[in-house]
């Protein structure tokens, strides 16, 4: 049991001397608080102010491009808004094309012996109506 103590307490000096030394960084940083601290206290009044006026110019051109991504923004928006009314036209043609073409499909097609007969049928049909236009009805 001493011998594992000891073992234990061997390995615990290994580890803590592997540590990095963190009071350097402890004091750099309180160094670092305390010359901030002290800068701003010492600041003077003129300075103050024209830390401030620099804070409010950088406020005010930060809002003034914000005002301007809002605006990219809304103008982007009604793009979309156009083209989402495009695209739903179109998809409303392409629509309206495929049915047109279902409608094709199966329609029966004329073989052109049948189309000459049909145009035959349509010239008699265009003079026997000539005829009848032009007939004298009795008065």
């Amino acid at each position: 049991m001493v011998s594992d103590l000891a073992k234990l307490d061997f390995n615990l000096d290994g580890v803590l001397d592997d540590l990095p030394d963190t009071s350097n960084h402890v004091e750099v940083l309180g160094k670092q608080v305390s010359f901030k601290a002290s800068y701003v206290s010492g600041m003077t009044s003129e300075a103050k102010e024209r830390q401030l006026a620099d804070v409010d110019t950088k406020r005010d051109q930060l809002i003034e491009e914000l005002d301007q991504l809002d605006l990219e923004a809304k103008k982007l928006r009604e793009s979309l808004e156009g083209i989402d009314a495009q695209r739903a036209q179109k998809q409303h043609g392409v629509s309206t094309l495929q049915e047109e073409q279902a409608i094709i499909e199966v329609t029966e097609v004329m073989e052109r012996a049948d189309m000459e007969v049909a145009n035959n049928l349509e010239q008699l049909l265009k003079s026997e109506l000539e005829e009848i236009q032009n007939l004298a009805w009795l008065d």
